[in-house]
């Protein structure tokens, strides 16, 4: 019969209470855990020591890195003198798989690294990928230093996926590296682009160190269309302004790039860099709204409405004008605000920009350009809005030259020139001019709307290129005349 083992605390003789190695009692637990250790370090023995910064103790409480000495220094408390010359429990087996022999790995042997992203342990508990070195890390607590070189129970088969086979990847496999800014890991959690590299990097957290060599899921097909392939002008990026993702969602110049854009709060990373739907030039002319909205058509056919509501909104649009037709333009602004004024503000005059159709115009010149930077040629993308501005000699400037991205002041809503489609609105910016601009706004990758009435366009700041044009100004306190500028016709 084998001999019961002894109680491990000092000037205990009492057998432990379960045979293995350990003490009899948490009382004899407790007390080896206070008082110095009356014996010292083999000749030969190594231990890690306290991982408690500032605690002189040379072991912790079972020897291995990464470890306290005592439940003390865990709990924030370090010793004021070296208490703990060896472990207190060198051969107990903590909670958790039993340790290893060793603590390098054998010549030739791969082991699947910890999958706590930020754990430097270079073996998962098992070996196998997917897993994590310990409970604790499985808890949410990545270790500190690489502890487990090894796996401590290799040859346990775990409930989970099956190990891949090496953590490199094989010579020649090409990866797409995880899509989130600034994580350093090489492959996405699939080898494709626009993908994570795991579950924690996509709910906004990084890795710190390159952490997924390869896909932990190269065959697996992730639920969802597949990513677009993607190359320089594939697809339009997102349309909110300070968006820094580089694709919307169904790569439209004027869509967003997720429900969170679309609602007013823009991504601070490129997070959406391929679009997450495909809507090439076969599903533009096929099955997406005549109205403009960027969704699919009810019944897949062309020149159909996704709904009700787009198609009545269609049939009282206006008809369609080239966006160098300026009479045209005027004479649908003039139609556009009988239609929108609030009764509350009293009648209005309205007095188109002189300026239109004068080739000396700058801000006529400067909306050319935009245009052409655009590559629009009518107003179906296009919608008129409000601005509103302090001194009556603005609205000259502002009709002359148009807005000076320069002099941008309160972006509350994003980066770029405010309007408003609602007139009362724009009346509080105006002071007591009694003069509103009507504008007419390009819409495409730059333009977007913020609570509700607020249109924001970030035009380049250079100013020599705008996507916006003064098309006249109402003038509702019988103040007259405003004195444009300019030598049209129109």
């Amino acid at each position: 019969m084998a001999a019961a083992t002894v109680c491990q605390a000092a000037n205990c003789s009492k057998p432990t209470q379960d045979g293995l190695p350990g003490f009899c009692s948490r009382a004899c637990r407790r007390q080896s855990r206070k008082t110095p250790a009356t014996a010292m370090p083999a000749q030969g023995a190594v231990f890690a020591p306290c991982s408690r910064s500032g605690c002189p103790c040379p072991a912790s409480w079972n020897g291995q890195a990464g470890q306290h000495c005592c439940k003390r220094c865990q709990g924030g408390n370090p010793c004021g003198v070296a208490t703990h010359m060896v472990p207190s429990a060198p051969s107990v087996t903590p909670s958790g798989p039993a340790p290893t022999a060793t603590p390098t790995p054998a010549p030739g042997a791969v082991f699947a690294p910890c999958s706590r992203s930020g754990c430097p342990c270079p073996a998962s508990w098992n070996g196998q990928a997917g897993q994590h070195c310990c409970k604790r890390c499985q808890g949410g607590n990545p270790c500190g230093v690489a502890t487990h070189m090894v796996p401590s129970a290799p040859s346990v088969t775990p409930s989970g996926p099956a190990p891949t086979a090496t953590p490199t990847p094989a010579p020649g496999a090409v990866f797409a590296p995880c899509s989130r800014s600034g994580c350093p890991c090489p492959a996405s959690w699939n080898g494709q682009a626009g993908q994570h590299c795991c579950k924690r990097c996509q709910g906004g957290n990084p890795c710190g160190v390159a952490t997924h060599m390869v896909p932990s899921a190269p065959s697996v097909t992730p639920s969802g269309p597949a990513p677009l392939a993607a190359g320089p002008g594939a697809f339009s990026k997102c349309a909110r302004p300070g968006c820094r993702c580089a694709a919307s969602y169904d790569g439209l110049p004027t869509s967003y790039c997720c429900k969170a854009c679309r609602n007013g709060t823009p991504c601070s990373r490129n997070v959406h860099t391929v679009p997450q739907v495909q809507a090439g030039p076969s599903a533009t002319s096929s099955n997406l709204c005549a109205a403009g909205c960027g969704r699919k058509t009810w019944n897949g056919k062309v020149g159909e409405f996704c709904g009700q509501t787009c198609r009545q909104k269609y049939s009282q649009l206006p008809p369609t004008l080239q966006l160098k037709d300026y009479a045209g333009i005027k004479a649908q602004a003039n139609l556009w605000r009988l239609t929108v004024w609030p009764a509350a503000m009293g009648k209005g005059i309205f007095y188109g920009n002189r300026g239109l159709g004068d080739p000396s115009c700058p801000a006529m010149r400067k909306y050319e350009a935009g245009l052409a930077a655009l590559g629009l040629t009518n107003t179906a993308n296009s919608e008129f809005a409000w601005h509103g501005t302090r001194s009556a000699a603005n609205v000259m400037s502002i009709c002359w030259d148009n807005l000076d991205p320069q002099r941008r002041s309160g972006q509350a809503y994003g980066r770029g020139e405010y309007f408003s489609t609602n007139a009362s609105v724009s009346d509080s910016y105006a002071g007591s001019t009694g003069y509103l601009i009507l504008f007419l706004l390009l819409r495409g990758a730059r333009n977007t709307a913020c609570n509700g009435n607020y249109r924001v366009v970030d035009n380049p700041t250079d100013g020599r290129t705008m996507y916006c044009l003064p098309v006249g100004v109402v003038d509702y306190r019988a103040n007259g005349d405003p004195k444009l500028k300019g030598a049209g016709n129109f």
